[in-house]
């Protein structure tokens, strides 16, 4: 029985990210969640998170309510860890935000772009090759002080490479392969969140439990937005420079 499971992942090797099958964990799943600043349902949001992860076999680590620099140095903490024998990483951002950065305690602000960075392959070498995947809950809005309903702000990532004129590059793999974004909404619109919880993270959360050990991410992710869509009108975005398809097992 080994040697058929392990003939089945050599024979999709070429197609398919390897995820071995044989270790009790897969990968680290980080959770970011910042509180300081009221964020009702937030803490329904991590144990929706905690409990679908495990499920796919993650550890998960969560950080809570911590300053920038205090965020940066506990995932640069990460970064630096040997993740020889994981297969994949995940890191689930979740806070009030403005298009670019997410809000840490004191209002401080983080640039999504500085955390993804940490995990690109010459930052994170034991990670190199494999697939990294980033799930951002938080508003898009241009401006931080907008009002949003009662105080309903949040935040996500920006495309900041409109209008960069980039010389060729010789063939290989890019640093920054690998790596596979989800955003709640698209830039420049709110998040949904209520009490119970938050609306993404929610439809996330059904789908990863349904179908995250048969379907590849895109499918998952795909039935997540069209989920969305017939409830609100609200868009999640997905940016992907992943090289292969993804199933969790």
């Amino acid at each position: 029985m080994v040697n058929e499971v392990k003939n089945y992942q050599k024979s999709r090797s070429d197609e398919y990210y390897f995820i071995d099958l044989f270790e009790e964990t897969i990968g680290l799943c980080v959770i970011v969640n910042m509180m300081t600043v009221e964020r009702s349902g937030s803490e329904e949001d991590i144990q929706m998170l905690r409990d679908v992860f495990n499920g796919l076999r993650f550890e998960v680590v969560p950080i809570l309510n911590v300053s920038r620099a205090n965020l940066m140095l506990q995932l640069k903490n990460v970064s630096e860890m040997d993740h020889s024998n994981e297969s994949v990483f995940v890191c689930v951002l979740m806070s009030h935000g403005f298009d670019g950065a997410i809000l840490c305690e004191n209002e401080s602000s983080v640039n999504i772009d500085d955390i993804i960075r940490m995990f690109h392959g010459d930052m994170c070498p034991t990670l190199k090759g494999k697939p990294k995947l980033f799930f951002v809950q938080a508003c898009r809005t241009f401006n931080l002080r907008k009002p949003i309903d009662d105080v309903r702000r949040c935040s996500d990532v920006v495309d900041n490479d409109a209008g960069i004129i980039q010389m060729p590059r010789p063939a290989g793999v890019h640093q920054g392969a690998d790596i596979l974004e989800s955003y709640a909404t698209f830039r420049g619109d709110l998040a949904a969140r209520s009490d119970g919880g938050s609306l993404y993270i929610q439809v996330l959360v059904s789908n990863l439990k349904e179908l995250g050990k048969t379907e590849e991410i895109f499918s998952i992710l795909t039935k997540v937005s069209d989920e969305m869509s017939k409830v609100i009108t609200q868009q999640p975005i997905l940016k992907s420079t992943l090289s292969k398809r993804l199933k969790f097992q």
